[in-house]
C-alpha cells in the first residue's frame, strides 16, 4: 500500500491525452474567436472613416459660419478636392491635420460644398 501511495505522490506532469485535449479545446476557441476579431477590425476602419467625415463636415460648417457662408478656397494643383479642402481647413486653423486617409479603403469626396464618403464595395461572394 505504501508503495502505490508513493508512486502516486511522485507522479508529476500531464499525460499525452490530457495535453491533446487541452490543445483541441484551445484550437476550437481560436477558430471561433479569429473570425469575430477580423469583423471587429473591418468595422473599426469604417467607423473611423465615418467619424473623420463628421469632423471635417463640422469644421466646414464652422468655417462657413465664421465667413458669412463662403466656402474655403481650394489650392490649385494635383490631388483630390477633399484633400485640398482638408488642407485649406488646416491652414485656416479649423482642423489640426492636413491629411485624412481612409482606414477602410473607401473614398472621401468633396464637391460644391458637400462632403461624402463612399465605402469600399465588397467583392461578390462566390455562389455555391
Amino acid at each position: 500500500m505504501k508503495k502505490i501511495k508513493r508512486q502516486i505522490m511522485e507522479k508529476c506532469g500531464f499525460t499525452l491525452i490530457e495535453l491533446i485535449i487541452v490543445l483541441a479545446i484551445l484550437g476550437m476557441l481560436a477558430a471561433l474567436a479569429i473570425p469575430q476579431f477580423s469583423k471587429v477590425l473591418d468595422n473599426s476602419g469604417l467607423k473611423t472613416d465615418q467619424a473623420n467625415l463628421s469632423i471635417v463636415q463640422t469644421a466646414l460648417e464652422v468655417y462657413k459660419a465664421d465667413n458669412n457662408g463662403s466656402l474655403p478656397t481650394l489650392a490649385a494643383g494635383e490631388g483630390s478636392d477633399f484633400d485640398k479642402l482638408v488642407t485649406a481647413l488646416k491652414n485656416a486653423e479649423y482642423l489640426k491635420t492636413d491629411k485624412i486617409e481612409s482606414q477602410s479603403g473607401g473614398v472621401f469626396n468633396y464637391k460644391n460644398g458637400e462632403i461624402s464618403f463612399a465605402p469600399e464595395s465588397s467583392p461578390p461572394s462566390p455562389s455555391s
